[in-house]
């Protein structure tokens, strides 16, 4: 009988560690995926920061290439007036219907 009880205890055992088994599997694999998961994420996170500078460096050099334009229109705005106020002291050129090349 002590053989039988043993074989029991062993059956009721080997029943209780199976789904104990099975159970630390799934949540094994579980852990896994949410490690990968967490890696793929990381990864991604750093690549957008990684975007994010050269694209705020972009937008900072072509601010400064806007504001050397705008600095450029302005002068080239002031000499514009310049010349026109050059220009004004003369008297317009009437050429004579005569002359006109028809």
């Amino acid at each position: 009988m002590a053989s039988r009880s043993s074989l029991q205890f062993r059956r009721s055992k080997n029943q209780i560690l199976k789904p104990i088994i099975i159970l630390t599997v799934i949540i094994f694999i579980g852990v896994c995926g949410l490690v990968a998961s967490l890696l793929y994420l990381n990864h991604d996170i750093r690549s957008s920061e990684a975007a994010i500078e050269v694209i705020s460096k972009e937008s900072e050099a072509l601010q400064q290439e806007v504001v050397a334009k705008q600095e450029e229109e302005a002068a080239y705005k002031k000499e514009v007036t310049v010349l026109k106020e050059a220009l004004s002291q003369y008297k317009p050129i009437v050429i004579p219907e005569s002359m006109k090349i028809k």
